[in-house]
């Protein structure tokens, strides 16, 4: 499951999710190494996020992956 309803009016995303609402939620996501996007639409009033993982490289360019303490937490809190 890429995203999961975590509380009232949170909701947290997984490598693969994406949610968007027009409604005011926190979305939450742990990252790694991999990315997220937030996009907010100041017209529409919607916003959302993303969480997906980049391509392995090859192993001529690959570095070590981040230790655990390098890894961000992030939360997206939508506002009305």
């Amino acid at each position: 499951m890429s995203v999961v309803q975590s509380g009232q009016g949170e909701v947290t995303i997984y490598i693969g999710g994406v949610f968007a609402s027009p409604a005011p939620v926190t979305i939450k996501t742990l990252l790694g190494s991999c990315i997220a996007v937030c996009l907010w639409d100041p017209v529409l009033k919607v916003g959302g996020m993303n969480h997906f993982m980049l391509p392995a490289a090859s192993a001529a360019r690959t570095t070590p992956t981040a230790p655990a303490s390098a890894r961000t937490r992030w939360t997206f809190s939508l506002a009305s």
